[in-house]
């Protein structure tokens, strides 16, 4: 938000967000809060739309040329995209996922990569068939599978993935939660807890 205010004094705000629910929640509260005001400069936004292996992309993931192309198709920011903000922002803010859910019947294209990152993130509230999150569940059969080391768990739960959507410490962080739960439904061996922000040891063990 610091470096969003020093931006106050610029022409022209580009913001670059990644088509995951983090960065279009950030690009949600931006366009609520920081855009609209006559003393603002002009703001604009990139969303990564570049697809390998099947997947989005987050703009880390580009080479040079690509971020240049990308930077191209940026949006001016417009005062529908602004509104629709604030009415997504209200419902993320709101004590019950049932508006989140409402939103979803709304036409959500002005900001094109929100609806498919809010319904990721519907899918985190607990299944009423079994109970876990999206998350929770894959991380089960990802272990089911056979796969047992920190990396390679990250890795096969991330293929399962469109666009970027966890990094690994909250993947680690969900992991840990399941196995401290009243009935632990994984347990982690090796020096811990997880998440592992300094690893003492080599999370390839």
């Amino acid at each position: 938000w610091q470096a969003v205010s020093l931006a106050v004094a610029s022409d022209e705000v580009t913001f670059w967000v990644d088509t995951g629910f983090a960065d279009q929640l950030a690009l949600v509260f931006l366009l609520a809060h920081f855009v609209g005001e006559s003393s603002r400069p002009k703001c604009s936004f990139v969303s990564s739309g570049e697809r390998a292996g099947g997947r989005l992309c987050a703009i880390n993931d580009l080479i040079p040329t690509q971020v240049r192309t990308l930077f191209e198709t940026k949006r001016n920011v417009s005062e529908v995209m602004q509104q629709l903000a604030r009415r997504t922002w209200a419902a993320f803010c709101a004590p019950s996922p049932v508006a989140l859910q409402k939103l979803l019947n709304e036409d959500l294209s002005p900001l094109p990569h929100l609806k498919a990152a809010l319904v990721r993130h519907l899918q985190q509230f607990p299944d009423v068939a079994h109970g876990l999150s999206r998350l929770e569940y894959e991380i089960l059969a990802v272990i089911a599978m056979g796969y047992t080391k920190l990396v390679e768990i990250f890795v096969h739960v991330d293929q399962h993935e469109d666009r970027p959507h966890f990094t690994d410490v909250a993947l680690w962080r969900c992991m840990d939660a399941l196995a401290h739960e009243k009935y632990p439904l994984i347990s982690v061996l090796g020096e811990g807890p997880l998440p592992l922000w300094t690893p003492p040891r080599c999370l390839l063990d």
